[in-house]
């Protein structure tokens, strides 16, 4: 496998092959391909929820000699999250708002940074600052034409302030779903997710559990277990409120946390009434798209 061949695999999302074959030729002593090997393995790693070995690689990628002023910012973003999973939130940050003071940062790495520091904000506990971030990079990508990225940090603004019971949570799922039509169908079952969840809150039952319903279908290709979660909890909690038998109400319950709890996500989890576990942070990360 030549570096075309590992570069092709990690577009693939074969990150096991990508770190197995970079960490070989590393070892074996390439020289002349050792950035380009670090930063493939480093994403590699971080995509494998190795995020310790994700810092290793990043860290050494930064001592390179003659790396591209480009190419050093999105090391460091990558490593700033990467921090930020191994609940060294306050290193990631730190590094976040730095990369943040270099003016001559394009508009679409900004927009992204901006992303990151909402998720390292809203680890922390700071909803204000969390929102804050999410809705400035919206603002940000949305000036570049990086409408998936846009439909990203809405939802995920949503998410929180709908989660943190804020007035504006409504207004967020609404904004998020205007560009809906644009971007990826994950990203369309997420926002079915949210205006379920919304309507759920906002006392409107009847058409939260028709939208629940939608993602709950048998086989539904793009759900994922986050979306599945969020519906099944819809369904058991307006199963009574919809007249029901309080069995469905508990057989959801317990889809939505058995959901949750394959997923991961911290908030999610708080939700279904599931234990988080330590240095779990969920949510949708750069990480996990290319920059």
């Amino acid at each position: 496998m030549d570096l075309e061949a590992i570069e092709r695999a990690y577009s693939q999302g074969r990150y096991l092959s990508v770190l197995r074959k970079a960490q070989q030729w590393l070892q074996g002593g390439d020289v002349q391909r050792r950035t380009e090997l670090l930063w493939l393995a480093g994403r590699a790693a971080y995509h494998l929820g190795d995020w310790e070995q994700a810092v290793r690689l990043l860290t050494a990628l930064l001592r390179a000699e003659g790396l591209p002023v480009r190419r050093t910012w999105q090391v460091r973003m990558w490593l700033a999250i990467a921090l930020g999973q191994c609940g060294r939130l306050a290193e990631g940050e730190a590094m976040l708002l730095r990369l943040l003071s270099e003016e001559a940062l394009d508009p679409d790495l900004r927009g992204k940074i901006l992303y990151n520091l909402g998720w390292i904000y809203e680890r922390q506990g700071n909803v204000d600052r969390a929102l804050a971030a999410y809705q400035q990079a919206a603002r940000v990508l949305l000036d570049v034409n990086s409408v998936r990225d846009v439909v990203l940090a809405l939802q995920n603004a949503a998410w929180l302030a709908l989660t943190e019971g804020l007035d504006e949570g409504a207004e967020l799922v609404r904004r998020a779903g205007a560009f809906v039509s644009q971007a990826s169908e994950v990203q369309r079952v997420h926002q079915l997710a949210l205006e379920a969840l919304e309507a759920l809150l906002a006392g409107r039952c009847a058409e939260a559990l028709q939208t629940a319903e939608e993602i709950l279908q048998p086989g539904h290709r793009w759900a994922t277990d986050w979306d599945r979660a969020v519906a099944a909890f819809v369904v058991s909690a307006s199963a009574a409120r919809q007249g029901l038998p309080p069995e469905i109400a508990a057989l959801f319950a317990q889809h939505a946390k058995r959901f949750a709890r394959r997923d991961g996500d911290e908030r999610l989890l708080r939700l279904v009434g599931k234990p988080v576990p330590q240095h779990r942070y969920g949510g949708n990360q750069y990480g996990e798209r290319e920059r």
